[in-house]
């Protein structure tokens, strides 16, 4: 992960948009981040980490403690971060802002998360919506959350020398994330897990066979299985017994059912003589009524011929009725018509009026559309002198630039010119004195000699070690090294001058360019016929005049849409006119013809009244009724006699067939015996044999039902026995291993710490490549071995072995500086690590805030080489400090200013 570009606003001290392109470094860059303390340095670090992770480093903040605390309500917290991994372009945006909820009217904050992927050129939607999906999206992208970031890319304040001074088990809590060595806490766990799920199988074996055992009453799994035998004899006995008791129960029944069967036999053949008999007699009487019957059926036909004809006369006179009910129907149906027609011919002279109206106002519609196609017709012509002048108040626009880039061009040749001037008399000057000291110095040798002498040291020519009148020249000679900084200071002064000359050699350039580019301009703008306050003038006057026509020609669609529905309704109207005209001459003709036709039908009826017709028509209904009535009631009975008499024969027949079946079943019983025995004394007897039966079933019943729990217990208890011992086998062999993996062994090392162990020796080994060349070869860093004592774990705690007594040393033993030191190489060792035991994490970058203010000159030049090793090997390197020899040692950086309200602002310098 390789950062290119950094966007903040409204963050943390930031108020104000703060943009850092980091392709300005270069490849393999190696960058300060310097500013006054608390002035924002580390918020740039905090917005890289929030931009991935919604956190800053080290997950301590969210938007609430990141966002500017002066920022007005309607600048919203933003931060955006690009960075390329593996070729391909990244950018995930992260903002907060205020938002007017409809219902309450109340500020609610807002938040947006994105994340996009740079294709051809174009930034694609790749992750939107919650939090942590796209904190999901970046830890899938780097492989690292957002604690592995801040300890392997973003190496904070406050933890810089945490990995470095931890203790085992805080050292496997980092390690265990940064190394995704999880796995082997999960092996750890789950054999726990499974020594406690063994256990309390066990226990619960053991309590279910106890119940087991408890719940039949017995102490042991053998005293069960002697029950079950007695139980086994007892039921083949009560099987053997039961089974002689079925044998005469079953005989003792037959006979029961025998003699039931000739005692029901011979009731049912008494009672159904006795039916026969009672059938016979009902029969014999039905027969002697067969003459009533017939005679009822004449009188009946006689009243239903009587009902006929009264049927027939009702008809008529309700006929006479009808005839007069129309002719008053078709007189009240004349006037209705009457009074349509005249409510159609009111309606059709408002028709004629509103017909004139509409013509009226179609005559003025016409006459505005014609006045707005007018205007849209001089809208084109408008435009085009309008754009005219539009380019001639551009080009006098352009001019006034030009002149403005003159002048600026002008004030920078001035500028430049005293500057070479300043520089060339510099550079002459050294010049000069440079060559006046080098004239002296070659004329005056003995000078020279007495220049190289020094107090306490043999002179070459006489052997003195004492020197009290040393040659003198014509001009005080510099010492050595005041002589080879004026060569320094003379070649610096000429190659100013220079670079000073070619500036104002482009600077004259550029305002000759100026000049000519004036000149050009001001010819075009001759050429347009306009001075400025013409143009101006004509625009304004132009500008209103189309706004005017625009309007009256906007208006056009609508008028024509206007005039088009004011005709269509004149037409609409015409043919409502039409259909009035039309409906005036149809009621007109229905009322004629509805006025003959009613005169007719009164001429019909003359003569008959009403109320008369109706109190006929009620007399002949009452005498239908009552007709009709006494017939249907003579013919009731008649149907209910016929009725009578067939089922009276039915009944006989069926008495008779029952009477000859029952004799028949009678004759064909044949008991053995001669005199039937007493039925109640058999009763008894086969009841007291079935209640014996039932006993023995009932014993055999519980035996069996005993029996088959005590088997169902006695399988269980042994399938119990089997699992016990098998369970109690895995408890003993899992729980001495669980013990092991989690610590209990001599070296007091559970697995998780073993596994890391090895990948800390590996991090120390690639950490003491840098700590060996910052220490000069004096210190390394190396894992504490062996056991702890009391009852801590061990297998991670980091010791330092001194090179010049050759005994290891306690990391608190250390200076601050050496601490930095070997904190500064642990980072840089499980920096590689990580990237080397995990393919899919790519860490090109690291940034550093901490700890460069500890070092002395010498070991600055160290950490400085040891930072240069790591940056060959392709990596961004970013420091924070503000230790002043670092801006001497680094040419690229960002500073990190306040504004005058104190807000920071950020800049690149290079």
């Amino acid at each position: 992960m390789r950062p290119l570009r950094l966007s903040l606003e409204a963050f943390g001290p930031y108020l104000k948009k703060a943009e850092l392109d980091f392709t300005l470094f270069g490849e393999n860059a190696l960058f300060l981040i310097t500013g006054p303390t608390g002035g924002g340095k580390t918020t740039l670090l905090d917005a890289m980490c929030f931009a991935l992770y919604c956190r800053a480093t080290g997950g301590r903040r969210d938007f609430a403690g990141m966002r500017c605390a002066s920022a007005p309500e309607d600048v919203p917290t933003s931060v955006e971060f690009d960075f390329s991994l593996q070729g391909k372009i990244y950018r995930f945006r992260r903002s907060r802002f205020l938002h007017v909820n409809r219902n309450t009217k109340q500020l609610e904050p807002r938040e947006t998360h994105e994340c996009f992927i740079d294709e051809n050129g174009e930034m694609r939607l790749l992750e939107s919506g919650s939090e942590s999906a796209v904190r999901r999206r970046a830890e899938e992208l780097l492989h690292l959350n957002c604690t592995q970031f801040s300890q392997v890319v973003v190496l904070p304040q406050g933890d810089f020398l945490r990995l470095l001074r931890a203790s085992s088990k805080e050292k496997a809590e980092m390690l265990e994330t940064l190394f995704s060595a999880g796995l082997w806490r999960n092996v750890m766990e789950s054999f726990s897990a499974r020594t406690r799920t063994l256990d309390a199988e066990c226990r619960k074996l053991t309590a279910m066979r106890a119940s087991l055992l408890e719940k039949e009453n017995a102490e042991s799994g053998a005293i069960l299985e002697k029950a079950v035998a007695e139980l086994e004899e007892k039921e083949t006995n009560l099987r053997r017994d039961a089974d002689s008791l079925a044998k005469k129960l079953q005989d003792q029944e037959a006979a029961l059912r025998l003699t039931e069967e000739y005692y029901r036999l011979k009731d049912e053949l008494v009672r159904t003589s006795q039916l026969e008999a009672s059938a016979q007699r009902h029969l014999d009487e039905l027969n002697r009524t067969k003459a009533q019957t017939a005679q009822k059926r004449e009188e009946a036909a006689r009243l239903r011929s009587s009902a006929v004809q009264a049927a027939q006369e009702i008809s008529r006179l309700q006929q006479q009725q009808k005839q007069l009910s129309h002719a008053a129907d078709l007189r009240g149906r004349a006037q209705e018509t009457l009074r349509q027609k005249n409510q159609e011919e009111a309606s059709l002279t408002v028709l004629k009026q509103n017909a004139v109206e509409l013509g009226q106002r179609i005559l003025t519609g016409e006459a505005f559309a014609e006045q707005a196609q007018t205007s849209a017709t001089q809208i084109p012509k408008l435009l085009e002198e309008r754009q005219a002048l539009e380019r001639a108040l551009a080009l006098y626009e352009e001019l006034e630039n030009l002149k403005h880039a003159e002048r600026k061009a002008q004030g920078e040749l001035k500028r430049t010119e005293e500057s070479q001037k300043a520089s060339t008399l510099l550079a002459e000057t050294l010049t000069q004195r440079l060559s006046a000291q080098e004239a002296v110095l070659r004329g005056n040798s003995t000078l020279q000699l007495a220049c190289s002498l020094e107090e306490g040291s043999p002179c070459p020519v006489c052997g003195s070690t004492e020197h009290p009148s040393p040659a003198q020249g014509k001009e005080q000679l510099l010492d050595v090294q005041e002589l080879e900084l004026l060569r320094r200071e003379e070649k610096k002064g000429r190659e100013r001058a220079l670079q000073d000359t070619a500036q104002c050699a482009a600077s004259s350039q550029l305002f000759r360019q100026a000049m000519e580019k004036r000149a050009a301009q001001e010819t075009l703008c001759l050429q347009t016929g306009f001075s400025p306050e013409q143009a101006k003038e004509c625009f304004h006057l132009l500008t209103a005049r189309l706004q005017q026509e625009r309007s009256t020609a906007d208006k056009l669609p609508a008028a024509r849409a206007k005039l088009a529905a004011l005709t269509a309704q004149r037409d609409q109207l015409g043919k409502e006119e039409y259909e009035a005209v039309r409906r005036v001459s149809a009621l007109t003709a229905k009322a004629l013809e509805l006025d003959r036709n009613a005169q007719e039908a009164e001429q019909a009826c003359s003569g008959l009244k009403q109320a008369e017709l109706e109190n006929a028509i009620a007399r002949k209904k009452q005498e239908y009724e009552a007709a009709e009535s006494r017939s249907n009631l003579l013919l009731t009975e008649c149907e209910q006699a016929v009725s009578a008499l067939s089922a009276a024969e039915s009944a006989c027949s069926a008495a008779r067939n029952a009477k000859d079946k029952a004799q028949s079943a009678f004759d064909v019983l044949q008991p053995s015996w001669e005199i039937p025995p007493e039925l109640s004394v058999l009763r008894r007897e086969t009841e007291e044999k079935r209640k014996l039966s039932l006993q023995l079933s009932q014993e055999l019943g519980q035996t069996i039902s005993l029996l088959s729990s005590l088997r169902g217990s006695l399988a269980s208890v042994r399938e119990l026995e089997e699992k016990l011992n098998s369970a109690e086998q895995q408890f003993s062999h899992t729980a001495r291993l669980s013990h092991s993996l989690s610590g209990a062994n001599p070296l007091k090392t559970p697995i998780l710490q073993y596994v890391l162990s090895i990948m800390l020796d590996e991090v120390l080994g690639s950490a003491n490549r840098f700590f060996g060349t910052l220490s000069r070869g004096r210190y390394a860093l190396r894992r504490m071995e062996g056991p702890k004592g009391g009852n801590a774990l061990g297998g991670l705690d980091i010791e330092v072995l001194d090179g010049a007594s050759m005994l290891p040393r306690s990391i608190e033993t250390l200076s601050g500086g050496e601490q930095f030191l070997a904190s500064l190489s642990l980072a840089f060792g499980l920096s590689d690590v990580v990237q080397s035991r995990s393919g899919a994490v790519h860490l090109d970058s690291i940034f550093i805030d901490e700890g460069f203010g500890t070092l002395d000159g010498e070991t600055l030049d160290t950490a400085m080489k040891a930072l240069a090793m790591i940056r060959s090997s392709g990596r961004l390197i970013g420091i924070i400090s503000h230790v002043s020899e670092l801006r001497g040692r680094i040419a690229s950086r960002i500073e990190v200013t306040g504004d005058g309200a104190g807000f920071a602002q950020a800049a690149i310098k290079m």
